[in-house]
């Protein structure tokens, strides 16, 4: 049993959509996979022509108590990122009543990048009983596949130059191309 159904087996799938169109990629191949969904599409940021096809309800950044509320009332467990999102300031959020209860976690998730950001929020969604799970893992045809993007593929002679050039731009803290491990 692949990832894709073994995550399958938990309810309806939580799809938090930004925009882009990424966000019906992956709700279209889960779909296909036989993944009952709810989209949750983020005002100002998702696209209304995209999630119209399926089950949703629009929050804005900040209604974490909503999201909670409904994710629940469906019966989702996991729970999706997807799609563009520019970091709100903090000043921006309009937080529910959940949300201000956690504000002191939230404003703790912002003292760093990003990636500090993001995995404070996701501590969120998992203290209150979901689980985070890759788009890879529900969609796994958004993936490249492995091999030759291009005509040409990397092998004999080019793959020698790419090997000797690797080492010196790895001191250098840069690759100009992603090269698999010899």
């Amino acid at each position: 049993m692949n990832n894709a159904t073994a995550v399958g087996q938990g309810g309806p799938l939580a799809l938090i959509c930004g925009g882009g169109t990424l966000p019906l990629a992956v709700a279209d191949s889960a779909a296909k996979r036989g993944r009952d969904l709810v989209l949750f599409p983020i005002s100002g940021h998702a696209d209304p022509a995209i999630v119209a096809r399926y089950r949703h309800h629009w929050l804005r950044v900040g209604q974490f108590g909503a999201f909670t509320r409904l994710a629940r009332a469906a019966g989702c467990h996991d729970v999706v990122w997807i799609g563009g999102l520019v970091r709100p300031s903090l000043w921006s959020l309009r937080p529910d009543f959940l949300a201000v209860k956690l504000l002191p976690k939230i404003i703790r998730a912002y003292r760093g990048g990003d990636n500090h950001l993001l995995t404070g929020v996701s501590k969120l969604f998992e203290e209150q009983g979901f689980r985070l799970v890759g788009a890879h893992e529900v969609a796994p045809e958004i993936l490249i596949p492995e091999g030759a993007l291009g005509r040409v593929d990397a092998t004999g002679c080019a793959m020698g130059c790419v090997l000797l050039v690797r080492p010196c731009d790895r001191r250098h803290g840069r690759l100009p191309v992603s090269v698999p491990e010899p």
